[in-house]
């Protein structure tokens, strides 16, 4: 049963075509589908970075606007586009689009939030 699965991974060797097949997946079987730099991730809709995310806040009833996050691949795009995000410097390009801030580093994106 696809509830049951965690995630699946394959290799790709078209990036265009890659990310056709994981927006069809998205589409017709319900689940958390990208394309990385170098793999094809399907994942069950539950791993899905924002909606665990978003888990985490109503659980907690933590403040939306108090969330601060960080990444550096797609999977990371939609968590980083909704709440206060950043990348790290090295990160995937594909998040450029969001026009976020960069950091080196977890540590140095801390010591930012610690003294501002």
């Amino acid at each position: 049963r696809i509830e049951d699965c965690i995630k699946i991974s394959t290799l790709y060797k078209n990036k265009k075509h890659a990310i056709k097949i994981s927006k069809r997946l998205n589409k017709e079987l319900e689940v958390y589908a990208y394309a990385s730099s170098a793999h094809i991730n399907v994942n069950n809709i539950v791993n899905h970075k924002k909606m665990g995310v978003e888990r985490l806040i109503s659980y907690a009833n933590l403040p939306k606007n108090k969330i601060y996050l960080i990444g550096d691949d797609v999977n990371d795009y939609e968590m980083l586009e909704a709440y206060n995000g950043v990348t790290i410097t090295k990160h995937n390009k594909e998040l450029d689009q969001l026009g976020l801030k960069s950091y080196n580093t977890l540590h140095e994106y801390i010591e930012h939030l610690l003294n501002n």
